[in-house]
């Protein structure tokens, strides 16, 4: 699929987690994805405390404004 020099990003929900999704590229490969933080201990904390992993090639600070944006855009943050 030619992109014309644009990149394009989906966010896709995890069927598991309201707060858990993650960040697709146009080959639908993972960019980023985005889980609540748990403890040492496995407990799970705050709905806006969240653990971010982001593949070495993508620009996090971009990630992380898209985590911001879809964030505020559903009641999260």
């Amino acid at each position: 699929m030619k992109n014309h020099g644009h990149d394009k990003y989906w966010i896709e929900r995890s069927a598991r987690s309201k707060t858990a999704f993650r960040i697709v590229d146009i080959n639908g490969d993972a960019i980023a994805e985005v889980n609540r933080k748990h403890t040492s201990s496995g407990i799970l904390l705050g709905e806006d405390v969240l653990s971010l992993r982001v593949e070495p090639r993508v620009d996090h600070s971009f990630i992380v404004a898209l985590v911001i944006v879809y964030g505020l855009i559903n009641g999260k943050i």
